[in-house]
């Protein structure tokens, strides 16, 4: 919530018109089958003057975040971070409401193509929810409430492991060796810059190229954490941040 908070402050410091909107994710982003937790995540929804539809701005929904700004369009396709990926919004109701009016946005994403070279979905396509939202607009004194669960509740993920996600470039990935520097040329002409995912999981580390695990790296110890933490994600630790850790359950011992 605090990366999109920022980010609203910058866009409407530029002049844009935001509003600030909270949403529920969806159990299927941790693999936990069908329906939405509680409003647990933020996001923003700008209006663009002579634009028929505001766009929803998301920064900080991790290793699926929408890279670019959705059209409030129902089931517009469109294209992701690289060819692999789409997006959408739907209109829809949710699962396990007695309110049967699709009064609800869903942000879903795909990662196996989700149109063909005419713009129409590929038969089979499998879209994944991520969150729920509409357009109530959400106020700091909400956001206050709803960080009191997220990063305080003892069922939360953010209070019993550590969580890192981040987009790399093909420079970074030639750098760490996971990638062959000879293909540069047909790969960034192809998938554009960014063509790698970073995700920290408690103590393993993943990176992916269009969507395939290229590498994973286990870690056995916070030192360990620490060093990846600068290597994959540019976050150097003081010892004194080394040392906070310490006591908690997502200690790595």
């Amino acid at each position: 919530m605090e990366v999109n908070a920022f980010f609203a402050a910058v866009l409407r410091g530029l002049g844009y018109h935001v509003v600030s909107v909270g949403a529920k994710v969806s159990l299927a982003t941790g693999g936990g089958g069908e329906g939405f937790l509680g409003y647990n995540h933020q996001l923003s929804l700008v209006t663009i003057p002579n634009h028929p539809h505001p766009y929803a701005v998301d920064v900080g929904f991790g290793a699926d975040t929408p890279t670019q700004p959705l059209p409030l369009i129902p089931s517009l396709i469109t294209r992701g971070w690289h060819p692999t990926s789409t997006m959408k919004l739907t209109r829809s109701a949710l699962p396990g409401g007695a309110d049967p009016t699709p009064r609800f946005w869903v942000y879903e994403h795909s990662r196996n193509y989700g149109v063909d070279g005419e713009g129409q979905e590929v038969e089979g396509t499998k879209w994944t929810p991520g969150y729920a939202f509409t357009e109530v607009e959400f106020t700091r004194e909400d956001y206050e409430v709803m960080n009191v669960g997220t990063m305080e509740g003892v069922r939360s993920l953010f209070t019993r492991t550590v969580v890192g996600a981040r987009f790399a470039g093909w420079e970074e990935l030639v750098e760490w060796g996971v990638v062959k520097r000879e293909a540069d040329g047909e790969v960034v002409e192809r998938y554009g810059g960014l063509v790698g995912q970073v995700t920290l999981m408690g103590g393993v580390v993943k990176v992916k190229v269009r969507g395939m695990v290229v590498r994973e790296v286990k870690l056995g110890s916070e030192e360990e954490r620490g060093e990846a933490l600068g290597r994959y994600f540019g976050v150097w630790l003081t010892e004194r941040g080394e040392g906070n850790i310490k006591g908690l359950v997502s200690h790595l011992k």
